[in-house]
């Protein structure tokens, strides 16, 4: 029975010694490398959270920054007729309106300068036209001088019909035009 029992009590002895040896390279192997990929883990969690708020950043940031842009163009945009004199102001102003107007089909009879007129922190000097435009045509004139750059400002608009004018042919229609735009006020510079 002792042979038994020794053969017995070493089996149990090899068993503790695997046992052992299984719980030593747990201890030493195992349980600090599942420690150091659990860190690593959360550094990459805590990463993608500041990567997403990062990302808004400079999501908002691109915003104001084309907000900022926008502004900044806005204010470059030209407010002025360009020109040293009011002569050369009215000349350009002259071409300008002569060039929508006849891109869509308007008829130049006379064109005349008005009188400056001083509105506080600038002057606005005109041009009087007077033409012949369908009433289709005359729209169109009217948008693209409202989107002008820098602004134009139609003063004074007077239509009527085109005396002898027969009612079944597109009707001609007269009209006086007054449009102005902005000048620096006098002795200022353009």
């Amino acid at each position: 029975m002792t042979g038994a029992f020794r053969s017995v009590l070493g089996k149990i002895a090899a068993l503790a010694i695997l046992v052992s040896l299984a719980w030593f390279v747990l201890a030493a192997v195992v349980m600090p490398l599942a420690a150091a990929h659990r860190e690593l883990a959360d550094g990459i969690a805590d990463g993608r959270v500041l990567l997403g708020r990062l990302d808004a950043a400079e999501r908002r940031l691109a915003a104001r920054a084309a907000e900022a842009a926008d502004k900044t163009q806005a204010h470059a945009r030209p407010v002025w007729l360009e020109g040293e004199s009011d002569g050369i102001r009215l000349a350009g102003l002259q071409a300008r309106v002569a060039t929508i107007a006849g891109a869509n089909g308007a008829r130049f009879d006379s064109t005349l300068a008005v009188e400056p007129r001083d509105e506080g922190s600038f002057r606005l000097v005109g041009i009087q036209s007077q033409l012949a435009v369908t009433l289709e045509a005359l729209q169109r004139i009217l948008i693209e001088l409202d989107a002008a750059e820098p602004p134009l400002i139609v003063d004074q608009l007077h239509v009527s019909a085109r005396a002898g004018a027969s009612p079944d042919v597109a009707e001609l229609l007269d009209v006086r035009l007054t449009v102005r735009g902005a000048t620096p006020p006098a002795g200022d510079g353009p």
